[in-house]
Protein backbone atom coordinates (compact mmCIF):
# COMPACT_ATOMS: atom_id res chain seq x y z
CA UNK A 1 0.00 0.00 0.00
CA UNK A 2 1.28 3.47 -0.71
CA UNK A 3 1.76 6.30 2.04
CA UNK A 4 0.18 9.45 0.80
CA UNK A 5 2.83 12.03 1.13
CA UNK A 6 5.19 10.01 -0.16
CA UNK A 7 6.74 10.49 -3.90
CA UNK A 8 8.65 9.00 -6.22
CA UNK A 9 11.40 11.03 -8.20
CA UNK A 10 9.58 12.75 -11.03
CA UNK A 11 5.92 13.11 -9.33
CA UNK A 12 5.99 16.37 -7.61
CA UNK A 13 6.95 17.84 -11.58
CA UNK A 14 4.09 15.38 -12.41
CA UNK A 15 1.78 16.81 -10.24
CA UNK A 16 1.97 20.51 -10.68
CA UNK A 17 1.49 19.46 -14.67
CA UNK A 18 -1.56 18.24 -14.06
CA UNK A 19 -2.76 20.81 -11.64
CA UNK A 20 -1.75 23.54 -13.86
CA UNK A 21 -3.26 22.10 -17.03
CA UNK A 22 -6.92 21.05 -14.56
CA UNK A 23 -6.43 24.57 -13.42
CA UNK A 24 -6.74 26.16 -16.47
CA UNK A 25 -10.44 26.90 -17.36
CA UNK A 26 -9.99 26.68 -21.49
CA UNK A 27 -8.85 22.83 -20.80
CA UNK A 28 -12.08 22.02 -19.05
CA UNK A 29 -13.59 20.41 -22.10
CA UNK A 30 -10.66 18.14 -22.44
CA UNK A 31 -11.01 16.67 -19.25
CA UNK A 32 -14.29 17.11 -17.64
CA UNK A 33 -15.99 16.86 -21.16
CA UNK A 34 -19.69 16.56 -19.01
CA UNK A 35 -19.03 20.22 -18.07
CA UNK A 36 -19.33 21.12 -21.81
CA UNK A 37 -18.20 20.97 -25.21
CA UNK A 38 -16.45 24.84 -25.08
CA UNK A 39 -15.40 27.05 -23.14
CA UNK A 40 -13.56 30.93 -23.41
CA UNK A 41 -13.33 33.74 -21.67
CA UNK A 42 -15.50 36.59 -22.56
CA UNK A 43 -15.31 40.30 -21.08
CA UNK A 44 -13.51 38.81 -18.10
CA UNK A 45 -16.15 35.58 -17.82
CA UNK A 46 -15.84 32.05 -18.25
CA UNK A 47 -18.88 30.92 -20.42
CA UNK A 48 -19.14 26.98 -21.23
CA UNK A 49 -21.42 26.02 -24.40
CA UNK A 50 -23.82 22.93 -22.98
CA UNK A 51 -26.36 21.12 -25.28
CA UNK A 52 -28.93 23.41 -23.46
CA UNK A 53 -27.13 26.34 -24.38
CA UNK A 54 -24.26 28.92 -23.02
CA UNK A 55 -23.75 28.93 -19.29
CA UNK A 56 -21.11 30.91 -16.89
CA UNK A 57 -18.81 29.41 -14.84
CA UNK A 58 -16.73 30.45 -11.75
CA UNK A 59 -14.12 28.63 -10.69
CA UNK A 60 -12.01 29.22 -7.01
CA UNK A 61 -8.62 30.78 -6.73
CA UNK A 62 -6.20 29.04 -6.50
CA UNK A 63 -5.42 28.26 -2.78
CA UNK A 64 -2.34 26.50 -0.83
CA UNK A 65 -4.15 22.92 -0.95
CA UNK A 66 -4.25 22.71 -5.06
CA UNK A 67 -7.94 22.37 -4.52
CA UNK A 68 -9.80 23.16 -8.13
CA UNK A 69 -13.52 23.67 -7.47
CA UNK A 70 -16.06 25.55 -10.22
Amino acid sequence: MRILGTSAPGSTALAARCTGFAADPANLPKWASGLGTSVELVDGQWIAEYPMGRVSLAFAPPNEYGILDH
